[in-house]
C-alpha cells in the first residue's frame, strides 16, 4: 500500500506541473510585452466591442493587446491605417509556423440550428489562403511580390518562382493591352463592323486574368518553398 501512495505521489510530482503548463498555453500578450495566462476566451465577437476573458472573470480590451492564444488558435494585431488610432485595427489568425509565418483574416457568424429554430453560437471562419505574412516576429505584411522578394531573398528557389511571377506580369500586360486596342477600334466603327472588335477585346481581357491567377499560386509556392 505504502508502494502505491510512493507511486502516486512521484507522478503528481512530475506530471503535475506538466499538466498545469498544458493548461496555460491560453494566454494574452500585452502592448507593454507581459503576457497574462489563463484560459483565454473572446468575448461578443459579433459586436462592435469585443474583449478578451481569462478564467471567465478578468476583463482585457483589445485595445490593450498585441496577441493573443486561445483554443481557436494565435491570433496576431494588426494595424489598418493611422497608428495613433487604437482603435484602428484588426485580429489576423495565424495558419503557418515557419521561417515565416503566414497569417489569415478571420471572419464571426452565427449558423442557424433548425432543431431549436435559433442561433448557435458564434462560428470562427479563416479565410482560405494566407494573405499576410511575418519573418521573425516582426511587422505583418501583405503577401505580395515586393513583400515577398525581401523577405524571402536567402532562398535561391524561392527567389526563381518570384521571377516566374514577374514574366507573367508581360503576358498579363500585352493581353491586356491588346484588348484595350480592340474595344478602342471597334468603338470608331458602326455596330454591325464593331461587335466583333469587342467580343474579341473581352476574350483578351479574359485570358489577361489567367497569368494573375497563376501569380496568386506562385506567391504561395514561393512562401512554401522557404519554409521547407
Amino acid at each position: 500500500m505504502k508502494t502505491v501512495f510512493g507511486i502516486t505521489a512521484i507522478l503528481l510530482f512530475v506530471c503535475g506541473p506538466v499538466a498545469v503548463k498544458a493548461q496555460s498555453l491560453d494566454h494574452v500578450l500585452m502592448n507593454n510585452g507581459t503576457k497574462k495566462f489563463g484560459i483565454v476566451e473572446l468575448r461578443n465577437p459579433l459586436t462592435k466591442s469585443p474583449f478578451l476573458t481569462i478564467d471567465t472573470t478578468l476583463r482585457i480590451e483589445l485595445t490593450d493587446v498585441q496577441g493573443y492564444q486561445t483554443a481557436d488558435g494565435y491570433f496576431r494585431k494588426r494595424f489598418t491605417g493611422d497608428l495613433l488610432d487604437k482603435d484602428n485595427f484588426i485580429f489576423l489568425k495565424k495558419t503557418t509556423t515557419g521561417k515565416v509565418d503566414l497569417y489569415s483574416s478571420v471572419s464571426w457568424s452565427t449558423e442557424f440550428n433548425p432543431v431549436t429554430a435559433q442561433n448557435i453560437l458564434p462560428v470562427l471562419k479563416t479565410a482560405a489562403s494566407a494573405e499576410y505574412v511575418s519573418k521573425s516576429g516582426y511587422n505583418v505584411l501583405d503577401v505580395d511580390y515586393d513583400n515577398l522578394r525581401e523577405l524571402l531573398a536567402d532562398n535561391v528557389r524561392s527567389m526563381q518562382m518570384l521571377d516566374e511571377y514577374e514574366t507573367l506580369n508581360y503576358y498579363t500586360y500585352g493581353a491586356g493591352g491588346v484588348g484595350t486596342l480592340l474595344v478602342l477600334s471597334g468603338a470608331s466603327k458602326d455596330i454591325n463592323r464593331g461587335k466583333n472588335y469587342f467580343i474579341a477585346g473581352a476574350a483578351c481581357f479574359s485570358i489577361a486574368w489567367i497569368p494573375h491567377l497563376l501569380q496568386q499560386t506562385i506567391l504561395q509556392d514561393a512562401i512554401t518553398e522557404y519554409n521547407k
